[in-house]
């Protein structure tokens, strides 16, 4: 996260701009499919300069006008007016951080609004044209038990909204938050509860009439994330701005092999670099970081990122695309299997029940 005091709209907006046609060079040809403007707070970006943006996608990947195009908003930072606006680009989606409707919950995450607001945006956003909404909700908070997560799950489900990711509370290392837990003035849920109230939280949705297609994903019929499905499938994706992300699929010897790279953190650095249409990522001035997956590495990414889908890996498009069968990309497969964390028939492989739960294991495992 990077914190200014004033926002550069225009600035940053002409490096995104110069970014996404310098890196055309790296994705020649393709059309880009959907669009998301996340990572931080581009709500508050001014719409006219977010309009620049999609313009220049518009112009240089052939966005299409049914194209999901996503903008993450936070709860009290956003206003009627621009909310409209941002109807008016085409933007088509949009991803609300609400994280919790109980006040304390919020205060513990350090969040700055409060319930009601999280409500209140998700009305502005109604009469703003949005038919299509997703909400975020962080379960496994402090001394959370069964009534509290049911009292979340009603405020959740009565505004219907089309899509929910749903996510465990995680402590990073080294921070104020982690300072507090293992001075135990914060009491974390352990493992055996976390597993019971994402059980709890998976099974009220699905019952409520969403579809769960991802580990952490539910959505009404239809309503899936084009966006984010093309993460799980390993699409390719070009990230553009500081601290952006990219994955590019290449050659090597005829198989697929990948190319990831990210920019520079630091907002000032990346308005700093030097506009340049560079052949590789390691060449481009705005680049920090690149590393090569070759064809052995990519598939077993693959792998993992497949399984996160509640549908698996299929198995069919998996030889179409590398080659062989999933189950002799990896010699990890039968082990799973005894410990009851995948299962494997003629067309998919997945997670079972107990293996969503320790998921990150299986991950950690495959790859």
């Amino acid at each position: 996260m990077h914190v200014r005091r004033r926002i550069p709209h225009e600035r940053y907006a002409d490096a995104v701009v110069r970014e996404l046609e310098d890196r055309a060079t790296l994705f020649p040809d393709r059309v880009a499919s959907t669009a998301y403007f996340g990572g931080g707070t581009p709500g508050l970006w001014a719409p006219h300069a977010l309009g620049r943006v999609l313009g220049a996608i518009r112009r240089v990947y052939a966005l299409g006008g049914d194209a999901e195009i996503t903008v993450e908003v936070n709860p009290g930072e956003i206003d009627e007016d621009q909310l409209a606006a941002l109807r008016a680009l085409g933007v088509s989606r949009l991803s609300i951080g609400a994280q919790s409707f109980d006040d304390r919950g919020l205060r513990v995450l350090g969040r700055t609004h409060d319930a009601k607001a999280a409500r209140t945006v998700v009305a502005r956003a109604r009469r703003a044209g949005f038919d299509n909404l997703s909400l975020d909700l962080i379960f496994g908070l402090p001394q959370q038990g069964r009534q509290a997560i049911d009292r979340e799950l009603e405020a959740l489900l009565s505004l219907e909204v089309e899509h929910l990711s749903v996510y465990n509370l995680t402590v990073e290392p080294r921070t104020a938050f982690a300072a507090l837990v293992k001075a135990r003035a914060l009491e974390l849920p352990d493992s055996e509860r976390q597993a019971e109230l994402y059980e709890r939280v998976r099974d009220r949705l699905v019952d409520s009439g969403y579809t769960h297609h991802e580990i952490s994903s539910f959505a009404r019929p239809g309503r899936a994330a084009r966006h984010n499905t093309l993460y799980w499938t390993q699409g390719e994706y070009l990230g553009v701005g500081s601290s952006a992300s990219s994955l590019r699929i290449v050659e090597d010897g005829g198989r697929p092999a990948g190319e990831r790279f990210s920019n520079h953190r630091s907002v000032d650095r990346y308005l700093a670099a030097p506009a340049r249409k560079a052949r590789t990522p390691r060449s481009d001035p705005r680049t920090a970081d690149a590393e090569r997956l070759d064809p052995d590495a990519l598939e077993r990414e693959a792998l993992w990122l497949s399984l996160r889908l509640v549908a698996g890996l299929d198995r069919a498009a998996h030889v179409t695309r590398f080659g062989r069968d999933a189950l002799l990309a990896s010699d990890r497969w039968s082990g799973l299997c005894d410990d009851g964390l995948v299962e494997v028939d003629p067309t998919h492989i997945r997670l079972t029940p107990r293996g969503v739960l320790f998921a990150d294991e299986v991950g950690a495992r495959l790859v």
